[in-house]
Protein backbone atom coordinates (compact mmCIF):
# COMPACT_ATOMS: atom_id res chain seq x y z
CA UNK A 1 0.00 0.00 0.00
CA UNK A 2 1.55 3.44 -0.75
CA UNK A 3 1.38 5.77 1.52
CA UNK A 4 0.95 8.89 -1.13
CA UNK A 5 -1.13 8.98 -4.49
CA UNK A 6 -1.20 11.90 -6.91
CA UNK A 7 -4.20 12.40 -8.93
CA UNK A 8 -3.42 15.00 -11.80
CA UNK A 9 -5.44 16.68 -13.94
CA UNK A 10 -6.13 19.36 -16.23
CA UNK A 11 -10.06 20.13 -16.47
CA UNK A 12 -12.53 21.89 -15.01
CA UNK A 13 -13.98 22.88 -11.36
CA UNK A 14 -15.89 19.86 -10.07
CA UNK A 15 -18.24 19.95 -7.09
CA UNK A 16 -18.00 16.17 -5.83
CA UNK A 17 -15.84 12.85 -5.44
CA UNK A 18 -17.31 9.73 -4.57
CA UNK A 19 -16.17 6.83 -2.10
CA UNK A 20 -17.29 3.53 -2.64
CA UNK A 21 -16.60 0.98 0.21
CA UNK A 22 -19.63 -1.26 -0.73
CA UNK A 23 -22.64 1.10 -0.18
CA UNK A 24 -21.24 4.86 -1.47
CA UNK A 25 -21.37 7.54 0.57
CA UNK A 26 -20.17 11.55 -1.52
CA UNK A 27 -18.36 14.23 -0.33
CA UNK A 28 -19.95 17.42 -1.72
CA UNK A 29 -16.87 19.83 -2.51
CA UNK A 30 -18.50 23.30 -2.06
CA UNK A 31 -16.97 25.24 -5.19
CA UNK A 32 -18.64 27.20 -7.33
CA UNK A 33 -15.78 28.27 -9.39
CA UNK A 34 -14.64 26.92 -12.32
CA UNK A 35 -10.70 25.84 -12.05
CA UNK A 36 -9.20 25.08 -14.94
CA UNK A 37 -6.02 23.77 -13.26
CA UNK A 38 -7.03 20.80 -10.19
CA UNK A 39 -4.78 18.76 -8.60
CA UNK A 40 -5.97 15.84 -6.25
CA UNK A 41 -3.80 14.24 -3.84
CA UNK A 42 -4.02 11.41 -1.68
CA UNK A 43 -2.38 10.47 1.79
CA UNK A 44 -2.66 7.59 3.62
CA UNK A 45 -2.09 7.78 7.50
CA UNK A 46 0.00 10.74 6.93
CA UNK A 47 -0.79 13.61 8.90
CA UNK A 48 -0.04 16.81 7.17
CA UNK A 49 1.74 20.21 9.32
CA UNK A 50 0.23 23.63 8.81
CA UNK A 51 3.74 24.54 6.41
CA UNK A 52 2.64 21.40 4.19
CA UNK A 53 -0.81 23.06 3.46
CA UNK A 54 0.82 27.04 3.00
CA UNK A 55 2.06 24.92 -0.35
CA UNK A 56 -1.21 25.04 -1.60
CA UNK A 57 -2.67 28.75 -0.80
CA UNK A 58 -5.95 29.15 1.31
CA UNK A 59 -8.36 26.46 2.33
CA UNK A 60 -11.78 27.38 1.38
CA UNK A 61 -13.41 23.95 2.24
CA UNK A 62 -12.93 21.13 4.56
CA UNK A 63 -14.73 17.80 5.35
CA UNK A 64 -14.49 14.81 7.78
CA UNK A 65 -16.60 12.04 7.51
CA UNK A 66 -16.03 9.20 10.20
CA UNK A 67 -16.27 5.70 9.12
CA UNK A 68 -14.99 3.16 11.59
CA UNK A 69 -15.59 0.25 9.29
CA UNK A 70 -13.09 -3.13 8.49
CA UNK A 71 -12.70 -2.66 4.60
CA UNK A 72 -10.57 -4.34 2.00
CA UNK A 73 -11.27 -1.76 -0.89
CA UNK A 74 -11.54 1.50 -0.92
CA UNK A 75 -12.45 3.46 -4.44
CA UNK A 76 -12.47 6.87 -5.40
CA UNK A 77 -14.35 8.19 -8.84
CA UNK A 78 -14.11 11.39 -10.01
CA UNK A 79 -16.95 12.55 -11.62
CA UNK A 80 -15.18 15.06 -14.09
CA UNK A 81 -12.50 12.90 -15.14
CA UNK A 82 -13.90 9.43 -14.91
CA UNK A 83 -10.46 8.55 -12.83
CA UNK A 84 -11.39 5.38 -10.47
CA UNK A 85 -8.39 4.09 -8.03
CA UNK A 86 -8.42 0.73 -6.01
CA UNK A 87 -6.62 2.75 -2.93
CA UNK A 88 -6.34 -0.20 -0.83
CA UNK A 89 -6.37 -2.87 -3.13
CA UNK A 90 -7.21 -6.38 -1.03
CA UNK A 91 -5.17 -5.26 1.73
CA UNK A 92 -7.75 -5.50 4.98
CA UNK A 93 -7.46 -3.00 7.30
CA UNK A 94 -9.25 -0.41 9.71
CA UNK A 95 -10.92 2.59 7.88
CA UNK A 96 -11.58 5.04 10.34
CA UNK A 97 -11.89 8.30 8.45
CA UNK A 98 -11.42 10.49 5.82
CA UNK A 99 -10.43 13.88 5.64
CA UNK A 100 -11.02 16.49 2.43
CA UNK A 101 -9.55 19.87 2.35
CA UNK A 102 -9.30 21.80 -0.71
CA UNK A 103 -7.21 24.87 -1.57
CA UNK A 104 -7.02 27.80 -3.84
CA UNK A 105 -3.93 29.35 -4.95
CA UNK A 106 -3.45 32.16 -8.26
CA UNK A 107 -1.21 32.00 -10.73
CA UNK A 108 0.43 34.91 -11.12
CA UNK A 109 1.49 36.26 -14.92
CA UNK A 110 3.11 38.49 -16.63
CA UNK A 111 2.26 38.14 -20.25
CA UNK A 112 0.25 40.40 -22.20
CA UNK A 113 -2.44 37.48 -23.45
CA UNK A 114 -3.16 36.07 -20.07
CA UNK A 115 -4.77 36.66 -16.92
CA UNK A 116 -2.70 38.16 -13.76
CA UNK A 117 -5.19 36.08 -11.44
CA UNK A 118 -5.73 32.92 -12.82
CA UNK A 119 -7.00 30.77 -9.49
CA UNK A 120 -6.37 26.70 -9.38
CA UNK A 121 -7.34 24.24 -6.94
CA UNK A 122 -5.42 21.31 -4.94
CA UNK A 123 -7.70 18.56 -2.71
CA UNK A 124 -5.84 17.13 -0.63
CA UNK A 125 -7.72 13.71 0.89
CA UNK A 126 -6.83 12.01 4.19
CA UNK A 127 -7.50 8.34 4.50
CA UNK A 128 -7.13 7.56 8.02
CA UNK A 129 -6.90 3.67 9.04
CA UNK A 130 -5.69 1.62 12.01
CA UNK A 131 -1.86 1.24 9.91
CA UNK A 132 0.95 1.44 12.40
CA UNK A 133 2.68 3.44 9.91
CA UNK A 134 1.04 6.45 10.58
CA UNK A 135 3.16 9.79 10.71
CA UNK A 136 3.32 13.40 10.51
CA UNK A 137 4.29 14.66 7.05
CA UNK A 138 7.11 17.70 8.41
CA UNK A 139 7.35 20.06 5.56
CA UNK A 140 8.48 23.94 6.20
CA UNK A 141 7.59 25.50 3.00
CA UNK A 142 10.11 28.09 3.24
CA UNK A 143 9.12 29.42 0.33
CA UNK A 144 7.45 29.65 -2.20
CA UNK A 145 7.01 31.98 -6.05
CA UNK A 146 5.04 32.47 -8.80
CA UNK A 147 6.98 35.33 -10.36
CA UNK A 148 9.39 33.14 -12.84
CA UNK A 149 8.03 32.85 -16.18
CA UNK A 150 10.64 32.53 -18.76
CA UNK A 151 13.57 30.46 -20.02
CA UNK A 152 15.88 32.35 -17.83
CA UNK A 153 14.33 30.65 -14.94
CA UNK A 154 15.61 31.72 -11.36
CA UNK A 155 19.19 31.44 -9.37
CA UNK A 156 20.05 30.67 -5.92
CA UNK A 157 23.27 33.03 -4.89
CA UNK A 158 24.98 34.46 -1.68
CA UNK A 159 24.56 38.15 -2.34
CA UNK A 160 27.38 39.14 -0.61
CA UNK A 161 29.80 36.76 -1.05
CA UNK A 162 29.41 37.14 -4.91
CA UNK A 163 29.32 40.66 -5.00
CA UNK A 164 32.62 40.54 -3.03
CA UNK A 165 34.30 37.70 -5.03
CA UNK A 166 33.05 39.51 -8.55
CA UNK A 167 34.97 43.18 -6.91
CA UNK A 168 38.20 41.21 -5.96
CA UNK A 169 38.23 39.22 -9.08
CA UNK A 170 37.77 42.23 -11.18
CA UNK A 171 34.48 40.06 -13.02
CA UNK A 172 31.96 42.28 -14.34
CA UNK A 173 28.94 41.91 -12.92
CA UNK A 174 27.29 41.32 -16.04
CA UNK A 175 27.01 37.73 -15.83
CA UNK A 176 24.58 36.86 -18.92
CA UNK A 177 27.14 38.08 -21.22
CA UNK A 178 30.15 36.21 -20.10
CA UNK A 179 28.07 32.84 -19.92
CA UNK A 180 28.69 31.45 -23.24
CA UNK A 181 32.54 32.54 -23.51
CA UNK A 182 33.37 31.76 -20.31
CA UNK A 183 33.70 29.45 -17.34
CA UNK A 184 32.43 31.82 -14.77
CA UNK A 185 29.26 29.91 -14.09
CA UNK A 186 31.00 26.47 -13.46
CA UNK A 187 33.32 28.32 -11.15
CA UNK A 188 30.80 30.10 -9.26
CA UNK A 189 28.83 26.81 -8.70
CA UNK A 190 31.53 25.11 -7.22
CA UNK A 191 32.42 27.86 -5.24
CA UNK A 192 28.95 27.83 -3.80
CA UNK A 193 28.02 31.35 -4.47
CA UNK A 194 25.59 30.96 -7.18
CA UNK A 195 23.90 28.33 -9.12
CA UNK A 196 21.83 28.85 -12.19
CA UNK A 197 18.78 26.80 -12.92
CA UNK A 198 17.23 27.76 -16.19
CA UNK A 199 15.64 26.35 -19.50
CA UNK A 200 11.71 26.68 -17.95
CA UNK A 201 9.22 27.11 -19.94
CA UNK A 202 6.23 26.91 -17.54
CA UNK A 203 4.11 30.52 -17.01
CA UNK A 204 4.52 29.76 -13.26
CA UNK A 205 5.78 27.90 -11.07
CA UNK A 206 5.81 26.53 -7.18
CA UNK A 207 9.66 27.00 -5.39
CA UNK A 208 9.72 24.95 -1.84
CA UNK A 209 12.35 24.88 -0.05
CA UNK A 210 12.43 22.40 2.65
CA UNK A 211 14.95 20.43 5.32
CA UNK A 212 16.06 16.96 3.53
CA UNK A 213 12.82 14.33 3.63
CA UNK A 214 13.20 11.11 3.77
CA UNK A 215 10.22 10.53 1.44
CA UNK A 216 8.92 12.07 -1.81
CA UNK A 217 6.81 14.96 -1.49
CA UNK A 218 3.39 14.21 -2.70
CA UNK A 219 3.17 16.97 -5.81
CA UNK A 220 2.93 15.27 -8.91
CA UNK A 221 5.09 13.41 -11.21
CA UNK A 222 8.70 14.32 -11.14
CA UNK A 223 10.40 14.96 -14.21
CA UNK A 224 13.82 14.80 -15.74
CA UNK A 225 16.97 14.33 -13.30
CA UNK A 226 17.84 15.36 -10.22
CA UNK A 227 19.73 18.62 -9.98
CA UNK A 228 22.46 19.10 -6.96
CA UNK A 229 24.38 22.30 -5.73
CA UNK A 230 26.40 23.69 -3.21
CA UNK A 231 26.76 26.75 -0.41
CA UNK A 232 30.39 28.07 0.28
CA UNK A 233 29.40 27.63 4.23
CA UNK A 234 27.16 27.01 6.95
CA UNK A 235 24.49 29.71 8.39
CA UNK A 236 24.43 31.86 4.99
CA UNK A 237 21.41 33.97 3.49
CA UNK A 238 20.40 32.47 0.10
CA UNK A 239 18.74 34.42 -2.14
CA UNK A 240 16.04 33.41 -4.92
CA UNK A 241 15.84 35.52 -8.19
CA UNK A 242 14.66 35.64 -11.25
CA UNK A 243 17.33 34.64 -13.96
CA UNK A 244 17.38 38.28 -15.55
CA UNK A 245 19.23 39.39 -12.96
CA UNK A 246 22.57 38.02 -14.04
CA UNK A 247 22.56 41.09 -16.68
CA UNK A 248 23.40 43.08 -13.44
CA UNK A 249 23.41 41.68 -9.98
CA UNK A 250 24.36 44.86 -9.13
CA UNK A 251 20.45 45.10 -9.33
CA UNK A 252 19.99 42.48 -6.37
CA UNK A 253 18.03 44.99 -4.60
CA UNK A 254 15.78 46.46 -6.62
CA UNK A 255 13.69 42.93 -6.72
CA UNK A 256 11.36 41.76 -3.97
CA UNK A 257 13.41 40.17 -1.01
CA UNK A 258 12.94 36.11 -1.55
CA UNK A 259 15.38 34.01 0.84
CA UNK A 260 16.35 31.64 3.23
CA UNK A 261 19.13 29.89 5.46
CA UNK A 262 20.79 27.59 5.09
CA UNK A 263 22.05 26.75 8.37
CA UNK A 264 24.18 23.89 8.74
CA UNK A 265 23.40 22.29 5.42
CA UNK A 266 26.39 23.08 3.07
CA UNK A 267 24.43 21.23 -0.49
CA UNK A 268 21.11 20.99 -1.58
CA UNK A 269 19.39 18.55 -4.21
CA UNK A 270 16.31 20.09 -6.87
CA UNK A 271 13.65 18.33 -8.38
CA UNK A 272 11.08 19.08 -11.00
CA UNK A 273 7.38 18.34 -10.28
CA UNK A 274 4.48 18.80 -12.87
CA UNK A 275 1.07 17.58 -12.07
CA UNK A 276 -1.79 17.98 -14.65
CA UNK A 277 -2.40 17.18 -18.78
CA UNK A 278 0.17 18.83 -21.37
CA UNK A 279 -1.26 21.41 -23.64
CA UNK A 280 0.09 19.78 -26.98
CA UNK A 281 2.88 22.10 -26.83
CA UNK A 282 6.23 21.84 -25.75
CA UNK A 283 6.24 23.11 -22.79
CA UNK A 284 4.53 22.96 -19.34
CA UNK A 285 2.03 25.22 -19.99
CA UNK A 286 -1.49 25.39 -18.19
CA UNK A 287 -0.14 23.03 -15.05
CA UNK A 288 0.53 22.89 -11.42
CA UNK A 289 4.46 22.99 -11.45
CA UNK A 290 6.76 22.28 -8.17
CA UNK A 291 10.05 23.48 -7.78
CA UNK A 292 11.57 21.39 -4.92
CA UNK A 293 14.94 22.59 -3.09
CA UNK A 294 15.82 20.34 -0.25
CA UNK A 295 18.77 21.08 2.30
CA UNK A 296 21.35 18.44 2.54
CA UNK A 297 24.01 18.35 4.98
CA UNK A 298 26.39 18.12 1.60
CA UNK A 299 26.81 17.04 -1.86
CA UNK A 300 29.08 15.17 -3.88
CA UNK A 301 28.55 16.17 -7.50
CA UNK A 302 27.49 19.07 -8.22
CA UNK A 303 24.99 18.43 -11.42
CA UNK A 304 23.99 21.07 -13.30
CA UNK A 305 19.58 21.80 -13.52
CA UNK A 306 18.98 22.37 -17.24
CA UNK A 307 16.27 20.51 -18.22
CA UNK A 308 13.01 22.54 -19.32
CA UNK A 309 14.66 22.71 -22.69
Amino acid sequence: MNNVITYCFWGEGFNQMEFDLGSDFVINIDNKKCVKRNQIVILINILANEGFSEIFGDCFFEETVDIQKNISKLILSHPQVKVYKNIFDGIDTRLNGVTVKSFSKFALYDLNNRSHNEEYCTTLVFIDTDDINKRILQVDALFTSFKFYDELGFVVLEKEQLLHYLEKSNISTDLLSQIEDSDISENLANRGNLSIFWGFRPWYYNIIVTQQLDFQLPLGLKVHETGFSKFSCENVEQFILPGEVMEDLKTIDNYKKCSFLNESKLGYSIKFYVAGGRSGLQEFEGLNVFVHIELLTSVENILEFDQID
